[in-house]
């Protein structure tokens, strides 16, 4: 598994690096800086507000005897977008961003529904032990 995403991780440190040489060229370093640490704080300040939301929705699902299913796949994508917009880099901003929209992540979760559901079917999805 960790070989697997080895080569990608690496590549998009090589693309976020890529684009801020190629921003700041183009707008200069400070501005640069200061766009790259003004995203940090509008990432960790959406992924909280989108997170309390998401976990206010789960408590009264709970509440209502109701499994929270499509809430936990969203907590779970506004973690991930908030860690995205936290990462400096611009290529991780915008998928950052495209996380947090309430409609692109209803997209992203259909994506991960149906990545889980293929992936059941294919029973490559084994739950408490290893795979033989």
């Amino acid at each position: 598994m960790i070989k697997r995403l080895f080569l990608p991780f690496i590549l998009l440190g090589l693309l976020e690096i890529w684009g801020i040489a190629l921003v700041g060229n183009w707008i200069g370093p400070i501005p640069t800086v200061l766009l790259i640490l003004a995203s940090c704080f509008l990432g960790w300040h959406f992924a909280r507000r989108e997170g309390l939301q998401t976990l206010r929705v789960i408590r009264l699902r709970l509440s209502n005897h109701e499994v929270p299913g499509d809430e936990v796949i969203d907590g779970l994508l506004i973690l991930l977008g908030g860690v995205l917009l936290i990462i400096p880099g611009f290529l991780s901003d915008i998928i950052g961003i495209l996380i947090m929209i309430p409609y692109t992540r209803g997209m992203a979760r259909l994506l991960v529904k149906y990545t889980i559901k293929s992936r059941i079917s294919k029973r490559m999805v084994v739950w408490g032990t290893k795979r033989r």
